[in-house]
């Protein structure tokens, strides 16, 4: 059960900094580029 656990949260947080790491290009919502 041990290395289950520890595949699960291995793969929530690649999963997690992944849709960190995508959403802002996939949903440019950031206004932030139009105030330059």
């Amino acid at each position: 059960m041990e290395n289950f656990f520890t595949l699960i949260m291995i793969t929530l947080a690649v999963v997690g900094f992944g849709a960190v790491t995508l959403i802002p290009f996939v949903v440019p919502d950031h206004d932030d580029e139009e105030e330059v």
